[in-house]
């Protein structure tokens, strides 16, 4: 049964050949000819479509790597960035620069907006302008 129904396969394949005077290939590419005529404009503005949104993905995409890469490393460079060492000759002038009960040091922090940090590494202050927490209403750092 299977052979019969293969061997009317064949012979319709064979009169459609006749018929047309092409070769199931060449009617092939013929169809594809057509359907790409008919269609190609349409086939352009999918392409353009895909582009586009190919396009806006990987912008997306770019920016999200730039902002993650930007909070990795803010702090830390923000943090170079906006300290600085001062040599002082001697821990009496670190006292001087503290003043009695800090009163010196805060005046002096209050009035520049910075922050001085005093540890015990001798014959040096760290000056800082760096600060962590989010920007508010109050005026910003200098």
């Amino acid at each position: 049964m299977k052979e019969r129904v293969d061997g009317m396969n064949e012979e319709k394949q064979k009169e459609l050949e006749k018929i047309t005077h092409l070769s199931a290939d060449e009617a092939k590419d013929v169809l594809f000819k057509q359907i790409e005529a008919n269609y190609e404009e349409d086939f352009l503005i999918r392409m353009q479509k895909m582009e586009t949104s190919n396009a806006e993905k990987l912008d997306r995409r770019a920016k999200d790597i730039i902002s993650a890469s930007i909070n990795r490393l803010a702090s830390s460079t923000a943090s170079e960035m906006m300290t600085t060492s001062v040599s002082i000759p001697s821990d009496e002038i670190k006292g001087k620069i503290i003043g009695k009960e800090g009163r010196n040091i805060r005046a002096f922090e209050k009035s520049s907006g910075v922050e001085l940090i005093i540890d015990e590494t001798p014959n040096a202050i760290i000056i800082s302008s760096f600060d962590p927490s989010p920007p508010t209403s109050r005026s910003p750092r200098p």
